[in-house]
């Protein structure tokens, strides 16, 4: 009798242990099904990214706002893209209408913008936009924003075009429908692409910027640098005086390099001219495939003007104080011949306020290290130290030259 009750008592435990444990699952299973789902988690990751908005419908007709959308709220806007490396510049989103300057002062439109914009009449253009788009002509360039900017190109075959990716420090930039990508790091002001009709549609670019693989609303400030780099906020901030105008570091260049006159007048060789097998043209013989002279002093003269307040602090760091203005401008031709051998070049110099002796020797050295360890500057038969002495003699005849001549104009 005893073991019938003690048996019945246990099966009685049991069954109520196993209803209680059932209600509990049957309670518990949808949360978890909730939680562990991953259609839901992809879901909550976008929501927490991105947001979610309600806007009204809007009404285009042939590509103009006849109803305009307007946007009722937002919850939870967008997390992260906020520049990591650069917190000066300007934070806004790009919005449809806003215009932005390019180096050579052009101003361009954005002709779309981020978001739900429906059937625009493209075939196979996206009605989710997960960027901008400018309504730059073909061959516009784009530029470096600051040293060491990575570029990978590829070709989206889902209508993208060539695309080029943008690594600004740990930011991911994309540009899309490229005319010409050009692939490795990159120094500022250097151009990473031209804008083109690759891919869906017509001449335009088309801009994307991503936080943790994510998409989301482009700001306005990395564009507007890579459209301009000169807008950068270290291209104002320059390190202290003294400090040389446009004017100068262009002519002074340009002499040295066989496209200007002692008075600044471009010569044949400004127009185009062979230097090392390669096609040059401009004030600087620049190389790096810019669609006109001009567009390749502005992109050159930007990145020269980048470059003089790390060169300055440099001087402060190693010499003592900034270096003059012969120096610095003779450094800044340096740097427009070989960067490497640029870089090098504090090595050698006695005082931030050499003679024309000791800034001859100090590039010959820089220079002649550099083409010995990596083999940049020029040709393989180049007389270094014949070289440098020409271009140092030549530079600063140049800009005693400039600067008489603005004396007397004063003086007029």
């Amino acid at each position: 009798m005893k073991v019938g009750s003690l048996l019945f008592n246990t099966l009685n435990t049991a069954s109520s242990e196993l209803f209680l444990w059932s209600l509990t699952a049957i309670i518990c299973a949808p949360p978890a099904i909730v939680l562990f789902h991953s259609g839901v988690n992809a879901f909550a990751h976008k929501l927490v990214r991105e947001g979610l908005s309600l806007s009204t419908p809007g009404l285009q007709i042939l590509g103009h706002d006849i109803i305009p959308s307007y946007s009722l709220f937002r919850f939870i806007g967008p997390r992260g893209g906020k520049s990591h490396v650069y917190s000066g510049l300007d934070q806004a989103p790009v919005e449809k209408g806003e215009t932005f300057t390019l180096l050579d002062g052009t101003v361009v439109e954005v002709s779309s913008g981020y978001g739900w914009r429906g059937d625009i009449g493209i075939a196979g253009a996206s009605k989710d936009h997960k960027g901008v788009d400018l309504a730059t002509s073909m061959n516009t360039p784009l530029y470096a924003p600051l040293d060491g900017v990575k570029v990978q190109c590829w070709w989206d075959s889902g209508g993208g075009g060539q695309v080029a990716d943008i690594w600004i420090g740990p930011e991911l930039y994309q540009a899309l429908h490229l005319a010409e990508c050009y692939p490795g790091t990159k120094a500022k002001g250097e151009v990473l692409a031209h804008t083109g009709d690759s891919g869906i549609g017509a001449a335009h670019l088309h801009w994307q910027q991503q936080v943790h693989g994510t998409k989301v609303h482009p700001k306005r400030g990395m564009l507007q640098a890579v459209l301009n780099p000169t807008l950068m906020p270290e291209y104002h901030n320059y390190a202290g005086s003294p400090s040389l105008e446009d004017r100068m570091i262009t002519c002074v260049i340009g002499y040295i390099e066989g496209a200007a006159t002692k008075d600044c007048e471009k010569t044949n060789a400004y127009w185009g001219h062979r230097d090392s097998n390669r096609h040059n043209h401009g004030f600087f013989s620049s190389t790096n495939g810019y669609p006109s002279p001009e567009a390749a002093d502005s992109a050159e003269l930007a990145k020269l003007k980048g470059v003089t307040p790390h060169i300055q602090e440099k001087a402060k760091e190693v010499l003592g104080g900034e270096l003059s203005n012969a120096a610095l401008l003779m450094a800044l031709d340096l740097k427009n011949q070989s960067p490497d051998a640029a870089n090098r070049l504090f090595k050698y110099l006695p005082s931030p306020d050499p003679t024309p002796e000791e800034i001859i020797n100090a590039r010959t050295a820089a220079l002649t290290e550099s083409r010995r360890e990596i083999g940049t500057g020029g040709s393989p038969n180049l007389n270094v130290a014949a070289d440098q002495t020409r271009r140092v003699t030549q530079g600063l005849d140049a800009m005693n030259h400039l600067q008489k001549l603005r004396q007397e104009n004063r003086d007029k």
